[in-house]
Order: C-alpha cells, then structure tokens, then sequence
C-alpha cells in the first residue's frame, strides 16, 4: 500500500470484527488512511480427510472468504474510504500479525469475543495472540452496537 497511515481491521464477517469495522469508520479513521481489511479463513485439520472430503471444505473456504469480501465491500461503497481486502491462509492470530508488520501499519484493530479467562486459556484467542505478538498498536473493539447503523445518518 502507499504512503500514508495504514490500518489493519481483521475481518471474519462476526459481529466482533463489525464492530471493529464499525469503530474504525466511526471514531479512528482520518482522510489519507489506507485501511486494510484482513480475513483468515477457517482452518481445517485435513489429517485423515480423503481427497473428495479436502476438496469440498476447500471450496467451502473459498466460499466463505468471497462471501465476507463481498459483505464488507458491499458495507464500504458509500463510505468514502480507501481499502483493500487481504485474505491470507494459516492460523488467523500469526497471520494478522505477520499482514500488519508486512505493510508497516500503525494501527491494528481486533474485535473481541468476549470468552472468560478458561476458555482463553483452553482454546486460545486471536485477540490475545495479536496484542502479545506485535509492535505495533492494537486496538481491541469489545460489544458494541452492531454494524448495521454503519450507513445510516447520525
């Protein structure tokens, strides 16, 4: 991307990175910014899965990913804001990492579940992984009102 404040939003089409989204455009973006929508797909554990099964959830993958781009972009076209939308393979809290320190951002922006303390710990969370593995500035967008005021007049 060019020259300029560049802003990763991570995007997965949840309500979470919605209000990330929806943060951003609201109460962040400044004119000359780049934003940056990331998505990381679903991983699949493709171990004992036999080819006609890997190839199904790899469409499925690809599915999903157009139907996310489509969504954000659809949301962003009347809102005047230069973006891009990356969508990279592999675990989502590395990926968004390695994305953001790529474009040299200076901002990267996570929505957040909201799981307790057990369930962080047990399964991991992207969020967590983003703050604790990068440089650069995270911002971590917690409940809020969902996106579908993002076109409407305030």
């Amino acid at each position: 991307m060019a020259a300029g404040r560049v802003v990763v939003v991570a995007v997965d089409g949840s309500v979470h990175s919605d209000n990330a989204l929806k943060y951003y455009i609201d109460r962040v973006q400044i004119p000359g910014d780049k934003l940056l929508l990331v998505n990381v797909p679903e991983e699949y554990n493709f171990t004992d899965a036999s080819p006609g099964v890997i190839h199904e959830l790899l469409e499925k993958m690809k599915e999903k990913a157009s139907e996310v781009e489509k969504t954000y972009t659809d949301r962003l076209k009347d809102i005047s804001v230069d973006f891009q939308f990356r969508l990279v393979y592999g675990h989502p809290g590395e990926q968004i990492v390695k994305v953001a320190e790529e474009e040299k951002a200076s901002l990267v922006m996570v929505g957040s579940r909201g799981h307790g303390w057990l369930r962080r710990t047990i399964l991991g969370s992207v969020s967590n992984y983003v703050i604790h593995h990068t440089s650069i500035p995270v911002l971590l967008c917690k409940n809020m009102e969902p996106l579908e005021s993002l076109n409407q007049e305030n």
